[in-house]
């Protein structure tokens, strides 16, 4: 059995300019859990997760770093954490390069591509766009 054959399609999309606020309506008004983030051309560039919205300065469940840490970890990290947390447009939120895998590919291939990279939702590409979408769900 191929990826083709479990997917969801058609995928639900938002584009890199969203507010995360539309993003957010976009996952409850549809129900899914990410939505995987295209260009105008519908390549697949990022994609969002519900916990990539859980530690939001604006949502006030940022997570609270003790100021030594930030000499442990680096200005680098401090700076990446900044963004994530005060981003409010889907690009400094979301999650790049993005793990997917062909139509083609076998279950067995899609799970382990799961279980490696530690990640719910598998996004379909053919030439680098989205066709579809397979999550954790899909295979049970």
């Amino acid at each position: 059995m191929q990826a083709e054959s479990i997917m969801t399609k058609p995928v639900i999309t938002t584009d890199a300019n969203a507010t995360i606020a539309q993003a957010v309506e976009l996952m409850l008004s549809n129900k899914v859990s990410c939505l995987p983030v295209a260009d105008s051309d519908g390549t697949l560039i990022g994609i969002v997760s519900k916990s990539d919205f859980l530690r939001r300065e604006e949502l006030g469940t940022q997570r609270v770093r003790p100021r030594w840490l930030e000499f442990d970890l680096g200005p680098g990290t401090v700076a990446n954490d900044y963004a994530r947390s005060n981003g409010r447009i889907i690009h400094q939120v979301m999650t790049t390069p993005v793990i997917s895998a062909p139509p083609s590919a076998s279950i067995a291939d899609i799970v382990d591509l799961m279980m490696q990279h530690r990640i719910n939702n598998l996004p379909i590409v053919d030439r680098d766009r989205v066709i579809g979408i397979i999550t954790r769900t899909d295979l049970l």
